[in-house]
């Protein structure tokens, strides 16, 4: 039989011998050490996403999908007739809409109540409407595919397009088939307004402006191509809060927030499947806005008014 070494001069050759250690429990340990630096971007991954889900949701969507009717259509009456645009102005806390003809501006309170009637001198097929900030407003001429800008205070009643700012959208003619709402961006600065169809189009323009009577236009995307499945564009409100679009359309009875690069994020259906508590389909929906609750306000021709809350879960 073979001679084995003694446990002494197996100890007396270790690497190890001034700091003896049992081999197996090395390699133990050094796998142990191993996993635990695997391990570590793993764990802070966690630890962060613990730490973000602790804190409050950043909100980024309005949810169209849980808005229901909550008044309405409220008629709004024999004096007030085609119906084409309108907007939310916080410091009135009142709604403020545009007909095209005749060509005026009806400020209503948020149950549809007229508080007052402004002539409006010299517009031509005024077809939105956008509050800008404190007594600035915004009307969308379809035809001259034109944006004026003036004030509205306490004591108007009338306003005349000769003495408002006045830009020119788009020179090429679109006839009866032009830039039909509009919305302002008060954090960019920048007006946005859709074209109906034949193209669909989505304009983007800097305001303030210092080229005389004209701006400069991009497009956010080609809505033309990228449509949302919407048919025709009939409205557009700019979520302040979120910095998303509400892309309103007649045609698919719609109401669509997208991100500012066409990705959709809800939709609200206007009709009486829709689940969203409608009796009846919205006819020629044509002006969109929000109040600062968060309450969502559409415009229907000729003299129709829907109110819609956030209610569902």
């Amino acid at each position: 039989m073979k001679s084995t070494r003694s446990d002494s001069k197996i100890a007396a050759e270790s690497p190890f011998r001034n700091n003896p250690i049992n081999i197996d429990g090395f390699r133990v340990v050094s796998l142990l050490v191993g996993i635990i630096f695997l391990a570590l971007p793993f764990s802070a991954s966690i630890m962060a996403e613990s730490v973000q889900s602790s804190q409050e949701p950043v909100r980024c969507s309005v949810e169209l999908e849980r808005y229901e009717l909550q008044t309405g259509p409220i008629k709004i009456g024999k004096a007030v007739k085609n119906l084409s645009g309108m907007t939310y102005n916080l410091l009135t806390d009142s709604l403020f809409l545009v007909s095209n003809r005749p060509t005026k501006i009806i400020e209503l309170d948020q149950h549809g109540v007229k508080k007052r009637t402004i002539d409006l001198q010299g517009f031509q097929d005024t077809e939105g409407i956008t509050h800008i900030r404190e007594n600035l407003f915004a009307v969308l001429e379809e035809k001259r595919r034109t944006i004026c800008i003036f004030e509205i205070d306490q004591q108007t009643t009338t306003i005349n397009r000769a003495q408002t700012e006045i830009i020119l959208i788009d020179p090429t003619p679109a006839g009866n088939k032009g830039p039909e709402g509009i919305s302002y961006d008060p954090e960019g600065g920048h007006f946005y307004v859709t074209k109906e169809k034949n193209p669909r189009m989505l304009y983007r323009l800097p305001w303030p402006t210092s080229a005389q009577n004209s701006a400069e236009v991009s497009h956010p995307w080609d809505i033309q191509k990228d449509a949302l499945s919407l048919t025709d564009l009939s409205g557009i409100y700019y979520h302040q809060g979120t910095g998303n679009l509400l892309m309103l359309s007649d045609e698919s009875a719609s109401v669509v927030e997208t991100t500012i690069n066409g990705k959709e994020i809800s939709r609200l259906l206007l009709k009486k499947d829709g689940k969203s508590g409608l009796q009846k389909d919205v006819p020629q929906a044509e002006g969109i806005t929000m109040d600062s609750k968060g309450i969502l306000y559409i415009c229907s021709e000729p003299d129709l008014l829907y109110v819609f809350n956030r209610t569902r879960k």
